[in-house]
Formats: C-alpha cells, sequence, structure tokens
C-alpha cells in the first residue's frame, strides 16, 4: 500500500555497481517493462532502478515517496525516466527546497517525490513546489495561501505536452514568466 524510500545516492558510473550486474538490472526491468524499458537508460543514477522497482512492488491505489538527490530532474537519463514516470503512474508532486541538508563538499541537493498507484494517469494535477523554507517548516500541501507565501508552486495536468518537452528541473526551478515563454515556444 505504501513505498517509502532514500534510495542510494550512487551515480551511474560508479564502481559500486560492476557492469555485470546493471546488465541484469536492466534485463529484469525489460522483462518488466518491455513497453517502456528503454526509457530506463544504463547511464542512469542507481536511485532510477528503486524507482522502477518500487513502482513494481507497489498496489494500484498505493502510495510512493523518495527522497532523492534533484540531478535526475536536469539530467539526458532523468528526462527519459520522467516520461516513464508518466506513464506508469499518478504524479502527485515533486518538492524541492532552498535549504542543502548535506555539507558543502557533498553538493548534493534533496527532493521528494510524491505517486500514487502504478498505472499512468491523465487528467490529474501535477506539482511542481519549491519551498523558501526547509521541508521541516513546510506548509501543509492543503494550506494554499501559506503554500504560495512559503514557495513556489507550478501545476500542470500530467496529460500536459510540457510535461514531455522540457526537464522537470526547469519546472521546479523557474518562475511563471518563463513557464509561459516555454509554452509559447514549444
Amino acid at each position: 500500500d505504501v513505498v517509502i524510500g532514500n534510495p542510494p545516492y550512487i551515480e551511474s558510473r560508479s564502481s559500486v555497481i560492476d557492469e555485470k550486474l546493471k546488465d541484469e538490472i536492466l534485463k529484469n526491468i525489460e522483462r518488466r517493462r518491455k513497453n517502456d524499458h528503454s526509457l530506463i537508460t544504463r547511464g542512469s543514477d542507481i536511485l532510477i532502478y528503486f524507482f522502477e522497482l518500487g513502482l513494481c512492488i507497489l498496489q494500484k491505489e498505493g502510495y510512493f515517496s523518495f527522497i532523492t538527490q534533484n540531478a535526475w530532474l536536469d539530467t539526458d537519463y532523468g528526462f527519459k525516466f520522467q516520461k516513464f514516470l508518466k506513464n506508469n503512474t499518478q504524479i502527485i508532486g515533486v518538492f524541492d527546497n532552498n535549504t542543502k541538508y548535506f555539507d558543502e563538499s557533498a553538493n548534493i541537493n534533496t527532493i521528494i517525490t510524491l505517486f500514487k498507484g502504478n498505472r499512468g494517469v491523465t487528467n490529474n494535477d501535477v506539482n511542481f513546489i519549491r519551498f523558501n523554507v526547509g521541508f521541516e517548516n513546510a506548509p501543509s500541501l492543503d494550506n494554499k495561501q501559506q503554500l504560495e507565501k512559503d514557495g513556489k508552486i507550478i501545476c500542470v495536468k500530467q496529460n500536459d505536452e510540457m510535461l514531455d518537452k522540457i526537464k522537470w528541473g526547469i519546472l521546479i526551478n523557474s518562475d511563471e514568466l518563463i513557464i509561459d515563454l516555454h509554452k509559447r515556444l514549444f
């Protein structure tokens, strides 16, 4: 009913995961995801494999939330994976903030993602929220007025073409003017 996790922050080129293991992981993904397996690439950071497996074990109406690094929002492998998520779950939200939780040597920024179910939907609202405060001080998602005061909200429909054309990192880091410009250009 619920999958909650904080997968390891290991880059795809890390020697911690050998090539043979990656081959096996990708072979299993291809078996499970016949149509969408190409959206999860060999160059993906390890956390992407955890997302895919988490969605496999999730019940049809279950909830899924991960705390991960935010790098996949802006990478080429992440852009492909974002299409995978659109096809395979109801995206409720991607939440970022301006707080650094690790010392400066780590240079990792964390996000929280929230999904429902293991089937893609088309007309739900997808919230991209960037809080001006740390997650521990963030307002409830039900409190729109406080959300707008303590952060920035971009809300799009899951079937919006924009989710196929621009990386989610742009959505979560841009203001309404930039988002409007993207809509007009694409």
